[in-house]
């Protein structure tokens, strides 16, 4: 096998699609991530094309991403958090809030939902409670779990979807759906949600 080959990151495949926007700001948490990103993007012809460091999950880091966006233009947050524990509910709060134009909309929202990847495999796991919740911003996903555990035969993955977008419908969001990136014969692994 090809010891150098490497996959492309989520960020790397979007701004190699044919999405034409006119500014792109990208963050990531660790610097070496930004410093490969700077090389992937270093020949493409997309605009501009900003790369931040910093935790996502901070207010001061969001504020300087969403500073990147005039308050005149519409926008799209596409997050690949990698898995629940990296993203937290406070931060689709203040995306939902700061992030709001000139004409009062919302950031919109693309979001890989880690279902079978991390969610569920968590799930009952004391020590990943704590986690979860800051992932839902609350704690309904416990009757979820309760559920499961009385009943195996119980599937609660599209329920778990639907927690997380009746929350982005309660952050006033009018349309909020989810789309599977796979066949239907086969489970997800992950869920892509749009708000």
């Amino acid at each position: 096998s090809d010891m150098n080959c490497r996959l492309e990151g989520s960020a790397v495949r979007v701004l190699k699609s044919r999405s034409n926007f006119v500014r792109y700001a990208l963050l990531t948490a660790v610097k070496s991530t930004a410093d490969n990103l700077k090389n992937s993007v270093a020949n493409l012809s997309k605009g501009d094309i900003q790369i931040l460091v910093g935790n996502p999950n901070n207010v001061k880091t969001l504020e300087r991403l969403i500073d990147q966006i005039p308050r005149s233009a519409s926008s799209l947050a596409f997050i690949d958090p990698g898995g629940y524990r990296r993203l937290q509910w406070k931060t689709l709060e203040r995306l939902a809030e700061l992030g709001k134009n000139r004409q009062g909309e919302k950031t919109e929202l693309l979001i890989i939902f880690p279902l079978e990847m991390a969610l569920l495999r968590n799930l009952a796991r004391p020590e990943c409670a704590e986690s979860i919740t800051r992932f839902y911003g609350n704690r309904h996903w416990e009757e979820l779990k309760s559920k499961k555990q009385a009943s195996k035969s119980e599937d609660i993955k599209p329920k778990l979807v639907e927690l997380f977008k009746d929350g982005l419908s309660g952050l006033g969001y009018k349309f909020v759906e989810d789309f599977k990136p796979t066949a239907s014969t086969h489970d997800p692994y992950y869920h892509l949600v749009y708000a």
